[in-house]
């Protein structure tokens, strides 16, 4: 009689560990199949091919779903550029979300706000440099004209945005200036 309760108590132990370790498992792999599907979506959305350019886009949460939100990570690296985001670059940043492009409320204006919020990490940045270089190629020079164009708009209107000190000086801040250079650097390709 104890033996049976022994091994009961054995076999619903072992059984207890085998669910626990099959759910981790599949888990896991529903993961590995979101990162996939992630990794494919971008793919075919932007006809990047470079398998590590894709990979740090999932790893920073990138999908389909919030690629939009990642051309405005040089505007979001201009406005972070003095250490804050002040609330005239705020308002540059968002009026570059109207409803026909980002509405209010899906992943990418969501990503946004919160990169507004709190600075994103380097590796957002890093990323994007990254992702333009590997972009630029796939485009006609005349797209690649376009896009270098509206990138450094945005920039810069980001920076002219919180108008200098007092609104007297210069409107583009030394360390906005210096993250335009490197936005026009990734640009360029170099």
């Amino acid at each position: 009689m104890a033996e049976d309760i022994f091994e009961d108590r054995r076999r619903a132990l072992e059984e207890a560990f085998f669910r626990k370790y099959n759910g981790q498992l599949l888990d896991r792999l529903k993961a590995e199949d979101r990162r996939r599907d992630a990794k494919e979506s971008l793919r075919q959305a932007t006809g990047i091919r470079d398998d590590a350019v894709l990979d740090r886009l999932v790893n920073l949460g990138f999908d389909a779903s919030t690629l939009l939100a990642f051309g405005l990570v040089p505007a979001i690296e201009v406005a972070w550029a003095d250490g804050a985001v002040d609330p005239e670059e705020r308002t540059a940043i968002l009026e570059e979300l109207s409803p026909h492009r980002i509405p209010k409320g899906s992943p990418a204006y969501e990503m946004i706000a919160s990169w507004l919020a709190r600075r994103p990490p380097p590796e957002v940045f890093d990323t994007w440099v990254a992702y333009t270089r590997a972009l630029l190629p796939t485009l006609e020079p005349r797209d690649r004209e376009w896009l270098a164009s509206t990138i450094l708009q945005r920039a810069e209107h980001t920076a002219d945005a919180s108008g200098g000190v007092l609104g007297l000086a210069l409107r583009t801040s030394r360390s906005e200036a210096e993250v335009i250079r490197r936005i026009e650097q990734a640009l360029a390709g170099v």
